[in-house]
Parts: C-alpha cells; structure tokens; sequence
C-alpha cells in the first residue's frame, strides 16, 4: 500500500495530508534536527525523526508516548485528553 493511499484512509484533513506528504520527502533541515535529537535526546531513530518534525513544523504532537509527553523541546498533547473530550 503506497503512502498516498495510507494517508487518504486515514482521518486526516486534506492540509494535514499535504503535510504528511512534505514530511515524508527529504529535507536537509529535517535531516540536521533528526540528527541533533537523536545524539542528545537519547531517543530512538523513529522518535527523532516525528520529533525533529514536529519542531521543524513548529507543530503540537499528539502522542501517547509517555516518553515523549515529557519532552520539554517539543508541545504535546495526550492523545487520552483528546478521546476523553
């Protein structure tokens, strides 16, 4: 299933899908931040990489990913807070 197809079966507006679809192309900004957090964060590959896009993007994060609600860097959400409403 091609990454296109994922997102259009997703709940995403049509803005977030052109987003998701900018992050997944390669980007040298993103790359640097990936980077960055990876060598301090003591994240792994896959977290750095949402991570270093959510700051690139300026974006708030939803998650429930304790681990990451508890970074400081970055503004996150509880994906619960948002259930629960």
């Amino acid at each position: 299933m091609s990454q296109s197809l994922m997102i259009s079966n997703s709940i995403f507006s049509e803005t977030d899908k052109e987003t998701a679809i900018a992050l997944a192309s390669p980007d040298p900004l993103y790359e640097k931040k990936t980077i960055e957090i990876r060598k301090t964060g003591g994240l792994k590959l896959p977290d750095s990489i949402i991570v270093a896009a959510a700051i690139v993007s300026d974006a708030i994060l939803v998650t429930s990913d304790k681990k990451l609600l508890n970074l400081k860097q970055i503004n996150t959400i509880d994906i619960q807070e948002l259930v629960n409403i």
